[in-house]
């Protein structure tokens, strides 16, 4: 996921970089034009011939850009949200690894006192073989847990 929006980010990064250029072709092929006298009146309206202008060109353009910037501005935010959420799970797995492996030295430390108590019980059911009824000591060895 954040690979995806990593790759999706240099793509807007590209067209934004794309668009901008072609902005910047744009302007530096306006025309200037110096016609008149000074005293002539402008007319009111420019005929319509179908033709785009520079500056509707560069508006279109812009536009677009615009557009652009904010999916990017998306991207980035949908990667920002991935990328903490990643961090976040990665800190709760830790924290959970940490607690197994807690959990694990307590089980190991159980095991080694069990053991232990076993052993002094099969050596003082030894050391009273002879003394005591083998049927008690039996039963006592026998007996449930609970």
């Amino acid at each position: 996921v954040v690979a995806s929006l990593r790759s999706e980010n240099k793509a807007k990064n590209k067209q934004i970089f794309e668009l901008e250029s072609a902005v910047r072709g744009s302007v530096e092929q306006l025309p200037i034009v110096l016609t008149g006298d000074g005293e002539s009146k402008p007319t009111a309206k420019r005929p319509r011939n179908g033709i785009k202008s520079n500056l509707s060109i560069i508006h279109e353009q812009n536009q677009k850009m615009i557009k652009v910037k904010m999916e990017k501005n998306v991207a980035e935010a949908n990667l920002k949200a991935v990328t903490e959420e990643k961090n976040s799970t990665e800190a709760e797995l830790e924290d959970t690894r940490e607690d197994l492996d807690i959990a694990n030295e307590t089980v190991q430390q159980q095991a080694l006192a069990t053991d232990i108590w076993q052993r002094k019980f099969d050596e003082l059911a030894a050391l009273v073989a002879g003394k005591v009824d083998g049927a008690a000591v039996a039963a006592i060895r026998d007996r449930s847990l609970l």
